[in-house]
């Protein structure tokens, strides 16, 4: 069974139990399921940030952030593939610009002259958006696919 498919039985099974309570925790044992693989995403962005700081941080590229929007479209592609929920890596996302910031520092520590990430931090919600709707974009492929492939050969 899919991850997916567990989460439709569980919300189909709160939905028709007929006790208020059971119906309750089943709601939230859906809802913790779907935010427990919050860490390997978590992970995957932060490994990201670190890159993109020790790569190209002490002689940034004109284009970085557009790089960087880049890697986290294709990064959140992937992890939709695996199917990951858009609302969990969205989330994972808002790692990035701290892990970025934790890694200038530690390479501060180690004697580097990198003084910050190489992009603006006001970006946050950017990538967040961004992850969210590239996650969402395989799922919706998809569907489209199959929605395609069954009219072609009706007609």
């Amino acid at each position: 069974m899919k991850r997916d498919d567990w989460q439709r039985a569980m919300e189909h099974e709160a939905a028709t139990v007929p006790d208020p309570k059971w119906a309750e925790e089943t709601r939230w044992s859906a809802l913790r399921y779907r935010w427990s693989d919050l860490p390997g995403p978590a992970l995957c962005f932060a490994l990201l940030a670190a890159a993109q700081v020790i790569l190209f941080a002490a002689d940034p590229p004109e284009q970085l952030w557009l790089g960087v929007m880049l890697a986290v479209g294709a990064l959140s592609c992937g992890l939709g593939v695996r199917g990951h929920h858009p609302f969990v890596v969205g989330a994972a996302s808002l790692i990035y610009f701290p892990a970025a910031w934790l890694t200038v520092a530690l390479m501060q520590w180690l004697g580097s002259g990198v003084t910050s990430p190489g992009v603006d931090d006001m970006g946050w919600i950017v990538l967040a958006v961004l992850a969210m709707n590239a996650t969402g974009l395989w799922p919706s492929w998809q569907t489209l696919s199959t929605l395609f492939c069954k009219r072609k050969e009706n007609t």
